[in-house]
C-alpha cells in the first residue's frame, strides 16, 4: 500500500519508466532487511542482483 502511494506520487514528477525503475528498489530493500532483521542468508548471486538493481536505478535516476 505504501509503495503504491509513493509510486503514484512519483508519477507527478518522473516519467513512468524512471518511476518503475525506482520502484524496483523494493526487491533490494527486502533482501537487505531480511538479512539484517531475519538473519537470512543472502547468496553471492543475490548480492550481485542487488548491486545491479542499485546500479541500474542510479543510472536511470541520473538521466531522468
Amino acid at each position: 500500500v505504501v509503495q503504491f502511494a509513493f509510486y503514484t506520487a512519483a508519477l507527478r514528477f518522473l516519467a513512468v519508466g524512471a518511476a518503475f525503475a525506482i520502484a524496483s528498489l523494493s526487491f533490494a530493500f527486502v533482501a537487505l532487511l531480511s538479512k539484517l532483521i531475519l538473519r537470512e542468508e543472502v547468496t553471492p548471486i543475490k548480492w550481485l542482483g542487488i548491486a545491479l538493481i542499485m546500479l541500474g536505478t542510479s543510472l536511470i535516476g541520473a538521466y531522468a
